[in-house]
């Protein structure tokens, strides 16, 4: 009895180890054709990271402008804010005088603060037109 449970594990032991050789050699042969295929990625990474290199920098460049673009929103939104109450004063600056003394003469100064404070931060107005690097808050030099 101890003789045939022997030879039943000695049995069992030989399947075992066939089918694990089997599964070994399905393995190799797997790995045999993805070697080929690794090299073929591996000579395509040099023009992929060349390609994907302007990309990066572009990116890099977008962000540091970011804070730029932030820091001239809200200067850009006060010029607007101008804009929007000189373009309001119009109808009334266009208006006859000798009705309204009093009221021409007030529209008259909100223009004026308005063209102060425009003329008091023209660094938007150079780096728009003269394509200078604006520094916000800076006043004009001249």
């Amino acid at each position: 009895m101890a003789e045939v449970e022997s030879i039943e594990n000695l049995v069992a032991a030989r399947m075992f180890l066939k089918t694990s050789l089997e599964k070994s050699r399905a393995l190799a042969s797997a790995l045999e054709k993805t070697g080929p295929r690794l090299q073929k990625i591996s000579q395509k990474l040099p023009s992929l990271e060349a390609t994907i290199r302007p990309l990066y920098a572009r990116k890099c460049a977008l962000l540091a402008v970011g804070g730029h673009i932030d820091q001239a929103v809200g200067p850009a939104a006060a010029v607007l804010k101008v804009f929007d109450a000189v373009h309001g004063l119009e109808k009334s600056l266009s208006s006859d005088p000798c009705f309204d003394l009093s009221g021409y003469l007030s529209v008259v100064k909100r223009l004026e603060e308005a063209l102060k404070f425009l003329a008091g931060n023209c660094w938007l107005g150079n780096s728009v037109a003269g394509g200078h690097r604006g520094i916000p808050g800076r006043k004009c030099s001249h």
